[in-house]
Formats: structure tokens, sequence, C-alpha cells
């Protein structure tokens, strides 16, 4: 036995559903291009966000560019280190010491900056040894006084006025004495 099964729906329900059936894929066709946009929105958004990174970052890389063009200028030249030895020396007769010796003592170099040493005696007066450092802290160049000793009293005559004060001063300003110092200069190739 079969049953028919057969439904009978006037117009009025044919068009509810018909309706129904629209709505409902209307919505999931909007629910489907809403999800699509807000996506895109926010692929949009942090797409955003990584360009503003990358323009603060290059700002900063420009900074710090302009930063480094500013501060090469305080460096040697790195083909220029006799200007370096021919300073130093100039600088020293002008504070009126007597060079003994002036020699390359060595080198490091960490990425494009090389620290560069002479080793330098002279013959002065402690007021000839300040005037000469004064003179090398006063240069626009990055200069660094890595050792320092002073050797000996040279023709020291001595006071004997019984004046202490006078025999300080003396000794202060006029003894003679050898100086020994390791001078390092950095310089870059730009």
């Amino acid at each position: 036995m079969q049953k028919k099964f057969n439904i009978n729906l006037d117009e009025k329900t044919k068009v509810i559903i018909a309706t129904a059936v629209i709505v409902f894929v209307t919505f999931f066709a909007c629910l489907g291009i809403t999800k699509h946009r807000i996506r895109k929105r926010r692929d949009i958004h942090s797409k955003i966000g990584q360009e503003s990174k990358k323009l603060i970052l290059r700002d900063d890389i420009d900074k710090i560019e302009s930063k480094q063009n500013e501060y090469v200028k305080y460096f040697y030249d790195t083909m220029d280190q006799e200007s370096f030895r021919f300073t130093v020396s100039r600088l020293a007769r002008e504070a009126g010491a007597e060079i003994i010796s002036i020699k390359p003592f060595s080198r490091k170099r960490i990425a494009n900056i090389s620290k560069y040493f002479l080793k330098i005696s002279l013959r002065c007066t402690y007021n000839q040894l300040v005037e000469f450092i004064a003179k090398i802290e006063k240069l626009p160049e990055i200069i660094k006084i890595e050792e320092l000793s002073v050797k000996g009293l040279l023709n020291f005559e001595g006071y004997t006025t019984g004046d202490e004060d006078r025999e300080k001063e003396f000794a202060e300003s006029d003894t003679e004495t050898m100086v020994s110092l390791i001078v390092a200069a950095y310089s870059t190739k730009h």
C-alpha cells in the first residue's frame, strides 16, 4: 500500500516559504560578504600598522645615519694615519716638549672602526706635559690617552732655601721628566 504524500499549499504559504528562503540565502550571503570585509579590514589595519612601524624604523635609521655622518667627522680617515702622528708631534712641540720618539704601537679593528695606537716618549716639564694633554683634549677628533707614565726627575737641582712651598712649586713646574704615553685615535672608513 502506497500512500501519496500530497501537500496542498495555498498561494499565501508559498509566498511566505519563498520569502523565508530568500531571506535566509540573502542573510548568509551578506554574512559571508561581511566576514570577508572584516577580514580584509583587519588585513588592511595590520598592513597599515606594519607600514607605520616601517616608517618609524626608517625615520630612526635616518636619524642614526645623520648622527653617524655628524660624528664621522670626529674620526680620523683610515688613509690619513700620518696626519695623526703629525698632529701629536705638532702639539708636543707647541707645548715645548722634546719628542724622544713616536712609534706606531698597534691597531685594533671592530667592524669599520679602527683604533690606532702611538707610543710616544717625551722629555718635558710638568707644565709642558699638562699643556700637551690639554691640547690633545681640545682636538675635535676622538683621541684617548690609554697609558701614561712619568719617570725620574732630570736636572733636579733642588732648593735649599727652607721654603717648602717654593721647593714644591719648583718641582711641579720646572722639573724635567721622561714621559711615556700611549695615545689612541679612532678612525673609520667613510
